[in-house]
């Protein structure tokens, strides 16, 4: 995992990227206004697991996904790059 401030993850795809919290409420209109998936995943005794560990149930409406992991699964705002 990489930390990294979420307007950089967002460059490394050449994404723009809205100036709001990435949390529950502000995701859909993120991944609309960036256009691209975004999956939020939180440990679980300490490991990621592919579909447990998965915590933003969005649909999947582009070709590019980032992939990220939350600091606080509550409200993901700090997350780090996978």
């Amino acid at each position: 995992m990489v930390s990294l401030p979420l307007k950089e993850i967002f460059a490394l795809y050449d994404k723009p990227l809205l100036d709001l919290p990435l949390m529950h409420k502000n995701h859909k209109k993120i991944r609309n206004y960036s256009k691209i998936n975004i999956d939020i995943y939180k440990l679980i005794d300490k490991k990621i697991h592919p579909y447990k560990s998965l915590i933003s149930i969005a649909r999947k409406m582009y070709d590019e996904t980032i992939h990220l992991l939350a600091k606080d699964p509550a409200e993901y705002e700090e997350v780090g790059y996978l």
